[in-house]
């Protein structure tokens, strides 16, 4: 998710950027964000102008002045529409940003500005020599047909376990599994300053919208909802995201 003060400092970058990535917002982005700061600017000065009034009628008071005197009676019908002004601007602040939260919601991250325009890719390096399945000299298998035909994966009983597209790794390729992932953290914390945490398998869905897996990926997670909770926090919506 972009962060909207990179909205309100940089719009044109951002505007660029998506449209670099084929992105049309189904807003006009820049039209919102500027009627955003418009309502925030006349919210500002309303309540400016009901505290410089206040002030003014506590001031005339403590000269003793009555609340019957002119001077505050005209001060008081001022801000006799204030309230209505401030609740009408802050509920339409409020579907502003609503459809802004939809529209993060959805928007892809921006690419970096070494990122070729217009499709033209460089080949930044090539190794190897590319080859056909016709090329091999022995009939060519993918890793499923590999992997159950030495008995290191058995897709049969993972859909007993859990159901369709789910995998049961056997023996030594659940080490080697293992191992990579040891690896991998190994080299991040050991060579590139990395810090290693064990955080919960489950999270709110905040987090799952922070992270940019909601809304997009929303199909591909697995929910726990909880109606029947005493506290607010517990019935908060769950994700439990599959571990890759």
């Amino acid at each position: 998710m972009l962060d909207i003060h990179l909205l309100r400092t940089d719009l044109i970058k951002v505007l660029n950027g998506l449209s670099s990535r084929g992105f049309q917002p189904t807003e006009d982005l820049k039209k919102l964000m500027e009627e955003r700061g418009s309502i925030r600017i006349n919210t500002q000065k309303l309540e400016e102008t009901r505290n410089k009034i206040a002030h003014n009628v506590g001031r005339l008071r403590s000269a003793g002045y009555d609340m019957s005197d002119k001077e505050i009676i005209s001060l008081l019908d001022q801000t006799k529409k204030i309230p209505k002004q401030l609740k009408d601007a802050k509920k339409k602040l409020g579907n502003i940003e609503n459809k802004l939260n939809q529209l993060l919601d959805v928007i892809p991250n921006l690419p970096h500005d070494t990122v070729p325009k217009d499709g033209k890719n460089k080949e930044v390096r090539h190794w190897g020599t590319e080859k056909t399945s016709g090329s091999f000299s022995f009939p060519v298998k993918d890793h499923v047909n590999i992997g159950e035909g030495l008995g290191l994966l058995d897709f049969r009983t993972a859909t007993k376990l859990s159901g369709t597209r789910f995998s049961l790794m056997v023996g030594e390729l659940a080490r080697l599994h293992r191992a990579i992932a040891q690896f991998m953290l190994d080299t991040h914390t050991q060579e590139h300053g990395y810090t290693e945490t064990y955080v919960p398998y489950l999270v709110n869905a905040e987090s799952l919208y922070g992270t940019g897996q909601l809304p997009k990926f929303e199909e591909d997670l697995f929910k726990i909802s909880r109606k029947k909770c005493e506290s607010e926090e517990s019935k908060t919506d769950k994700g439990l995201q599959e571990e890759n």
